[in-house]
């Protein structure tokens, strides 16, 4: 049973990926991060029609505002609007309920592995097939022998996989272990800060507005993860 299940959350986790690519070429980074942040509320509608998770109203409450924390950073970034393209951003919306059936099995079906077993797993799982796809049904061999460029490419991949892929996956698994499915995902809304952060450190200006949206995010996140004790303390 816990085998099985295992490999369920590594598919639900490895279809996402694909699905975030393929949305990325119709629609703009704006608007998947909105898209993106989804995934709090996809994981708690989940958590409470199969696994029985246990929210309060507040809990909740936090969700919807760090929504609309994300959704009001983002759209203030660049200056863009927002057009949505369905047969793309549809894309998206089932790769965050991937992620959100994924967050659920680890927590509650996974228990007793640990987060390094379960990431490299998964990689392990996916990667053959895909190996075998890359170098029997691309030109990557052909690539790899006569692009010049190409090299420089597998750095950057190398890069976003050892990084943006294999230890965040390390990191958000843990952090679903430690806490709680609605605060883990709810992670998805600091990332559009990180990426204003780095646009600091790029040289780009950081005005009132964008404070007032990220002091609403932080709020959201911390009442998602507010207990009842808490909240009732005086």
């Amino acid at each position: 049973m816990e085998t099985s299940c295992n490999t369920w959350s590594y598919k639900w986790s490895f279809t996402s990926f694909f699905l975030f690519a393929k949305a990325q070429t119709g629609i703009d980074s704006h608007l998947a991060g909105v898209l993106n942040s989804l995934t709090p509320l996809l994981t708690m509608i989940i958590g409470l029609i199969f696994f029985r998770l246990k929210t309060k109203w507040f809990n909740i409450l936090g969700i919807i505002i760090g929504f609309c924390g994300t959704f009001g950073l983002l759209s203030i970034s660049g200056g863009k609007s927002f057009e949505f393209n369905f047969s793309y951003g549809i894309y998206i919306i089932i790769a965050t309920t991937c992620y959100a059936i994924s967050a659920n099995i680890i927590k509650y079906l996974l228990a007793d592995i640990d987060a390094v077993s379960i990431a490299a797993f998964s990689f392990f799982i996916v990667g053959i097939p895909l190996i075998i796809y890359l170098m029997f049904f691309t030109d990557f061999l052909h690539q790899l022998k006569y692009d010049n460029n190409f090299y420089e490419g597998i750095i950057y991949i190398v890069i976003l996989a050892v990084f943006g892929t294999a230890i965040a996956l390390i990191a958000f698994n843990k952090l679903i272990k430690m806490t709680n499915v609605m605060f883990a995902t709810s992670i998805t809304y600091v990332i559009p800060i990180i990426a204003l952060l780095w646009g600091i450190f790029d040289g780009e200006s950081l005005g009132l507005i964008n404070l007032l949206w990220i002091s609403i995010i932080i709020f959201g996140v911390l009442l998602v993860n507010t207990s009842s004790k808490k909240f009732t303390k005086k």
